[in-house]
This record gives structure tokens, sequence and C-alpha cells, in this order.
């Protein structure tokens, strides 16, 4: 004998099934907002070819990115309990009326030229022309490794800084008179750093406050310029395991 199914029950799974399928389109649709997150850092040592000179020579400088996605529903929750993770508006990103491929465009020159403000920089800090050095940076845009190329270059030339076993991280949107200027997205950069084995970060001295307070065992060293930074690092050694990073 077929027992009917009483109409209250019925009705009460097809609210179950209606509120589950508004549950999942809520989790996966995007909400026009964008949320950040460490993106992957980049050994410079392999990125950066510098005619004569060394890249095995003393530590190590890593590019640290942000990677920023469509945030859904979920991910915007989400961020809430990640300490290294930021909702944004598209316009925090892109502004204006700009399009994906004008803002991919821009972003793509803006690599460009902190390349060659690198060089440049560089050339002049060592006193010569470094000669026409070579990026490998895996279709990365922007202009907040300007600082980190210049001290890469620097580094290749010289034998360091930093000295061998230091592993050194940062960002800063390099001036063509060598100075650090401000970024964004500091918070990510700092966890990314920690994430890759950073044991120091560099970062322009006005942003300073917001990496503090996104580091937890990262050494945070703010500068005003490539040639600060340089020195900074000068006479450093690596920390021994376990020892506290000390005073920021």
């Amino acid at each position: 004998m077929n027992r009917r199914r009483s109409p209250t029950l019925t009705s009460h799974l097809a609210w179950i099934v209606v509120l589950v399928a508004v549950g999942l389109v809520a989790g996966v649709a995007p909400t026009g907002l964008y949320v950040l997150k460490p993106g992957p850092a980049r050994d410079l040592s392999q990125a950066i070819t510098v005619p004569g000179g060394d890249p095995s020579s003393g530590g190590r400088y890593l590019m640290v990115t942000v990677r920023a996605d469509r945030a859904t529903v979920l991910a915007a929750v989400a961020a809430t309990f990640n300490p290294s993770w930021e909702i944004v508006p598209r316009a925090a990103l892109i502004p204006g009326g700009e399009s994906i491929d004008d803002y991919l465009s821009r972003a793509a020159r803006q690599m460009t030229e902190s390349q060659q403000v690198a060089i440049r920089v560089a050339s002049e800090y060592l006193g010569h022309d470094v000669g026409a050095v070579r990026f490998d940076v895996d279709g990365i845009s922007g202009p907040s490794a300007g600082g980190m190329f210049a001290l890469e270059i620097i580094r290749q030339v010289r034998g360091g800084p930093p000295g061998a076993g230091l592993i050194v991280a940062g960002t800063g949107i390099l001036s063509p008179d060598g100075r650090l200027n401000k970024v964004g997205g500091v918070r990510q950069k700092v966890a990314a750093a920690e994430m890759a084995g950073a044991t120091y970060f560099i970062v322009p001295r006005e942003e300073a406050a917001a990496a503090e307070a996104a580091a937890r065992e990262i050494k945070i060293i703010p500068v005003d310029s490539v040639a600060e930074a340089v020195q900074a690092l000068t006479g450093i050694g690596p920390r021994a395991s376990g020892e506290s990073p000390g005073p920021r």
C-alpha cells in the first residue's frame, strides 16, 4: 500500500530545497566587490639577470604580490575571519570608468617603467651603468616592485646586502631619484613575505604603521630610499632559530 506524503511535509521539503539553492547562489554570486589576498612571492635572484652579476652571492630578495579576486558573499564573510584578506570596492582597484583591459594594460606599462627606473637608480648608486638587465616576472604587473628590483641589481653586482642566509622581502614604488613611495596592499604583502619565510620586510616609511600591524614575526624596516635600505641591511646577519626579532 502506497502512502501519500502529506502536503505539509511536501511543502517543507520544497522550502528546504529552495533555501539551499539560494544559499549556493549567494555563495558563488559576485558582489561587485573584490577580495585582496596575499599573492605569490618570487625569488628575484631567479627573476633578474644582471650582466656580469652573481645571482648566488649574499642572501635573497623576494618580490611579494597581492592577489585580487571578485568577491562572492562567502568570500566576503570569510574575509572577516582572515586578517590578511581585505574587501574593497572595484573603484579602489580600477578607478573611474576604466575597463579591465585598460587597467591591465596600464599595470603592464607600470611594471616596465618600474624596471627601467630600477636600472637607472641602481646604476647611479653603483656609479656605473649596469647594462642591459633582463627581467622575468611571469606576467606580474604593477609599479610596486621597483625598489626591490633596484636592490637585487645592487646585490648581484656588489655581493650584498643582504648577507648570506638572509631572506628579505619588501615593496615600494621607486622614483627616479631613488625614493621609495607608498604602494598599498601592505597587509597582504607582509603576510605573503612571512609565508615565504622572509625575516625582514622593507617598506616605505609612510606605510610602516600598516606593516607593523600586519607583522607577526617578520621585522619591519621602514626606509625612505633604496640607499637607506642598503645601509639598513648592511651588516645584518641571519637570526638564530627561535630568536626574537627584536623591536620593530
